[in-house]
């Protein structure tokens, strides 16, 4: 049997198994003949110490209403995260998961990452050189808005749709390693979390966001299960 008939075998009838304890549940099968979700699961388990996969319980993959309503790729809830079945490669899905992964990480280290306020100070700092950056290109926004941490809808719509990503990953490269990281302080999280672990760009990561790049290296530290609770 040939790779490709192997993973397609293995994507259509596996819709339950078990990697480095969590369990995979496949509602939809992959289509694609180059992605075997058993291979991305694994590699993510090698990237990530055990010690931050502990919150995540089962992985989900298939089509899910919540994710197309919010034109999401993956979601995490409730250590459950749940990915789409339509995938361009290995790499995406483990893109998709390894930034899931990082807001189950919040959840179980919220106080060790967010307690003494130096990425939100970093964070905040960072959308008021946006936005300052956004006003002398003559798009008028409210600095109040952008003075939020938490996730604005409209805010994000403003920079996905109106302003949109491509433009501003070239506007504010010196600020944020990616656009999305600007959208509210768990994505900033989870978008340089998900950049430490893919290993993109590092340097810039550090340089560009030093708290934070600070923070993940020592939440990435091995043995170190109870060290935040």
């Amino acid at each position: 049997m040939t790779l490709t008939k192997y993973i397609i075998n293995e994507n259509r009838k596996s819709s339950h198994f078990s990697i480095s304890n969590i369990e995979v549940f496949i509602k939809n099968p992959i289509e694609n003949p180059q992605i075997s979700v058993s291979n991305v699961i694994k590699t993510m388990s090698r990237k990530i110490p055990s010690h931050l996969r502990r919150n995540v319980a089962e992985i989900h993959v298939g089509q899910f209403d919540f994710l197309k309503s919010k034109d999401y790729e993956a979601s995490y809830k409730k250590s459950k995260i749940f990915v789409t079945n339509e995938q361009q490669s290995e790499q995406d899905m483990l893109d998709d998961l390894i930034h899931e992964v990082a807001h189950s990480v919040e959840e179980l280290y919220s106080d060790f990452i967010y307690s003494d306020k130096a990425i939100e100070r970093e964070f905040l700092a960072k959308r008021k050189n946006m936005w300052n950056l956004l006003s002398r290109n003559g798009i008028a926004l409210s600095l109040n808005d952008f003075l939020k941490t938490s996730y604005d809808k409209d805010i994000d719509m403003i920079l996905y749709k109106d302003i949109g990503y491509p433009t501003l990953s070239v506007m504010t490269a010196s600020i944020f390693h990616s656009p999305y990281a600007a959208t509210s302080i768990n994505e900033y999280f989870a978008d340089g979390f998900e950049a430490f672990y893919m290993r993109e760009e590092l340097d810039r990561l550090k340089s560009i966001s030093p708290k934070l790049y600070e923070k993940i290296s020592a939440l990435s530290v091995a043995n170190k299960e109870s060290s935040y609770d």
